[in-house]
């Protein structure tokens, strides 16, 4: 495995993914993840991109193939937040009520606290999904108190923006982020160019599924994107595009640290835990010892996939599997791209038992 001698610097560009095509295919044998999908950013650009393995049975995956990214969805519906407020579309800090009110939480007062920062940083007080308090709605405790992850609070997010700005998630979307970056192959929902490009996922059992594709989109989950769009987003994010000045200078604030729940016996401990931890908008925020990171991750049933961006630096590694075990794959090739043993702890632990 392939460690690069200073803190969050990679290798030279050719030397690192000749490297990772290499190893690449005994990775994916090793986790049974069918394929993966890496990008290298620094400077702000995407560096490279690299694809091995298979699309589906037989079907070798491209620079086309797209992947179901999961909860990557989210920092894409948070970017797409963010520049609506930067334009005056939309607002991060006012009660979201004066355009949007799901019917479910009607009569909670509590409803007038709810903003879209607030849901962006997972501290609007709803359940993950609405499923989870019998298909309705409700908030557990009060907005902006604590943070608890939530899917919901996406979806709140996105149904207020089509109101306020008068245009669904998905045209937001186009016109905010996806054109601007110069992502052509991506989208929430199924669309025509679809047809033998989508990954087909894995299981944990090692049993291959057909490809989740929404016909209405979600904020949360189930974006389909290839390595090369999704990594050009994650460039556009580093180098700050399309926001405001104010909007630019607190979107990486996290108002809870929530360190504690890594930072225990048999989880992480000593200089593997995180200084700070918790949720700004859209992403992760970890501190360490060497220097303060943001990531998310996304995984379904049978896809997972994971993005780290050092927007300081402007450096930032994307990797995208459709399969289960796909976390070994994304351990393995951060570790290689990136030197920071609080940043591989955690991805250890994310692995598990996976070789």
């Amino acid at each position: 495995m392939l460690l690069v001698a200073n803190p969050g610097l990679a290798p030279a560009a050719d030397e690192a993914r000749e490297t990772l095509a290499g190893q690449m295919p005994q990775w994916l044998a090793q986790s049974g993840t069918p394929s993966a999908g890496v990008a290298l950013i620094r400077d702000g650009q995407v560096q490279w991109t690299l694809v091995r393995g298979e699309q589906a049975e037989g079907v070798p995956a491209t620079k086309d193939t797209l992947y179901n990214v999961a909860s990557l969805t989210k920092p894409v519906t948070a970017e797409v937040a963010l520049r609506a407020a930067s334009e005056g579309l939309a607002a991060l800090d006012a009660p979201m009520t004066g355009h949007w009110t799901d019917p479910d939480i009607a009569a909670d007062p509590r409803r007038d606290e709810l903003t879209a920062r607030l849901c962006l940083s997972h501290q609007c007080g709803f359940p993950n999904w609405r499923h989870e308090t019998d298909d309705v709605l409700a908030i557990q405790w009060p907005p902006g108190s604590r943070p608890s992850y939530s899917g919901e609070g996406f979806e709140y997010v996105a149904r207020y923006l089509q109101h306020a700005a008068g245009m669904p998630l998905e045209a937001l979307a186009e016109r905010l982020v996806f054109k601007p970056a110069g992502m052509h192959r991506t989208a929430f929902t199924g669309q025509a160019w679809f047809e033998g490009h989508v990954a087909a996922p894995r299981g944990p059992d090692g049993s291959g599924g057909e490809p989740d594709v929404r016909q209405q989109a979600s904020a949360a989950d189930d974006l389909h994107s290839s390595i090369g769009d999704y990594a050009r987003f994650a460039a556009s994010v580093v180098r700050g595009d399309g926001l405001s000045a104010d909007v630019a200078q607190r979107r990486w604030l996290i108002d809870h640290d929530v360190s504690s729940q890594l930072c225990q016996p048999g989880r992480l401990e000593g200089d593997a835990c995180p200084r700070r931890m918790g949720f700004a908008q859209g992403w992760v925020r970890y501190e360490t010892k060497r220097e303060t990171v943001f990531f998310h991750g996304g995984g379904d049933w049978g896809e997972r996939a994971f993005v780290l961006i050092v927007p300081e630096r402007q450096f930032g590694i994307v990797v995208l599997t459709n399969g289960a075990g796909g976390m070994a794959v994304v351990r393995d090739t951060v570790a290689a791209l990136y030197e920071n043993p609080a940043v591989h702890a955690f991805l250890q632990m994310q692995a598990g038992a996976n070789p």
